[in-house]
């Protein structure tokens, strides 16, 4: 029974989303477009340090949900997004639905096919091109937004670590050179990131040796 009224519950959600993309569809449309471009800013260092790694991966989460479920509506919704440039923008453009009946010459009932027509050949070819390119950015957008998010999650996930190493050795050194001096008082730390900077491997690990048996 619950997972019925899960299905449900999904089903009016998707019928809900489905008429708010109907209602304001040029907003969507502008939100689709901007995901991979967001994605692609939280790589740079002002955008990204303005928030912690969860929240840089809820925001990559979000986007890529997002680029995915737009595109799958704009997939679903092509006639109608057709007919919304095409009754406005294109001379004599009509469409129909598979519901009208036309008669023929016996005086019979036949259903007709889904379609649209125009006046003019440009007309036609714009449309087309519209679709194909929706069709397109439909593969494109969450693509490219995957691909940009997952960027700026790793160079997250590489800032935090390379602090977390550099936290490490910083104690390591206050340990061994600065012993009069608090592991809280962080005045001098980056005089010593300096110096571990210019450190060997082996000179780091010396570094660390003494240590290990307190940070470790």
């Amino acid at each position: 029974m619950e997972g019925f009224f899960s299905l449900m519950a999904m089903c009016a959600a998707i019928a809900v989303v489905g008429y708010l993309y109907r209602l304001a569809t040029p907003l969507f449309l502008i939100i689709w477009s901007a995901c991979p471009f967001i994605a692609n800013r939280l790589k740079v260092d002002f955008l990204g340090n303005s928030f912690t790694l969860k929240g840089v991966r809820l925001l990559k989460n979000t986007l890529i949900g997002t680029s995915l479920i737009i595109s799958a509506l704009t997939i679903y919704h092509m006639d109608f997004l057709r007919d919304f440039v095409g009754k406005k923008y294109v001379l004599g453009y009509v469409s129909w639905g598979n519901y009208e009946l036309e008669t023929d010459s016996d005086g019979l009932n036949h259903g007709v096919g889904a379609g649209w027509e125009c006046n003019s050949a440009a007309g036609k070819y714009t449309l087309y091109s519209m679709e194909i390119y929706l069709y397109l950015c439909s593969v494109m957008i969450p693509i490219y937004t995957l691909m940009y998010a997952n960027e700026a999650y790793e160079k997250m996930d590489r800032k935090v670590a390379d602090k977390n190493y550099f936290d490490y050795f910083i104690l390591a050194y206050k340990h061994k050179y600065m012993s009069d001096i608090s592991p809280n008082d962080h005045q001098f730390d980056t005089e010593i990131k300096d110096k571990i900077r210019k450190m060997s491997s082996s000179e780091r690990d010396e570094l660390a040796k003494p240590t290990w048996g307190v940070l470790g």
